[in-house]
This record gives C-alpha cells, structure tokens and sequence, in this order.
C-alpha cells in the first residue's frame, strides 16, 4: 500500500499549470531571441542654409557681479606682522622654541 502525504497530493494537481507556464516562458524567450534587431528609420538631415551658425540662446544674467565685488577686500598683512603676531602668539604659549628668524625669513619670503 503506498501512503501518499499532502504535499504529494497537492503536487499531483498542481503539476500540469507548472507545465504550461514553463512552456509559455520557453516561448517568449523564443520569440525573443528569433526576433533579430531591426535598423530604426534613418531620417533626412535637416535643411539649412549655408552660412548659417547655430544660434545661443540668451542667458540670464548672474546674480553674483563679479566685476564689481560688494565688499572691498582688506589689503594683505606685511611680513613684518605676521612675524609680530607669530612671535606675540609664541610668547603668550610660554613654550621654549628654537628657531632661527633670518632662515625662516629667506624660506617663506614672497
């Protein structure tokens, strides 16, 4: 005697839908690979006349005036205060460092 569970059951009914949609599937994929690409419709040059350039569009104008800034600029700092402020700041720290002035002078000088 054969026992049969549900799932066997349930597979007995359901089998032949499984085989139609595997055979629908084989067929689009048929279809789809039987099918070679087609050239699309070449269309004719548009017509000008000679000389002509293509035309820009207008832009808007910025809102940033680069030509003239909002805010005058504040002149660049001398090498003689930045020296002075660099030397104020190293004092205020209290640390000792050693380091020659000239050297640096000659380094960093624009």
């Amino acid at each position: 005697m054969i026992l049969h569970n549900n799932y066997n059951i349930r597979f007995r009914y359901i089998y032949p839908y499984i085989k139609i949609i595997i055979a629908m599937i084989y067929t689009k994929i048929d279809e789809f690979l039987s099918n070679s690409p087609q050239k699309a419709p070449s269309r004719p040059a548009p017509t000008t006349k000679p000389g002509t350039a293509p035309g820009k569009t207008p832009q808007r104008p910025s809102p940033i005036r680069r030509d003239k800034p909002a805010v005058d600029p504040q002149p660049k700092a001398a090498v003689n205060d930045v020296l002075a402020r660099f030397m104020s700041e190293l004092r205020k720290n209290k640390i000792p460092l050693e380091f020659d002035l000239p050297k640096l002078k000659i380094k960093y000088n624009d």
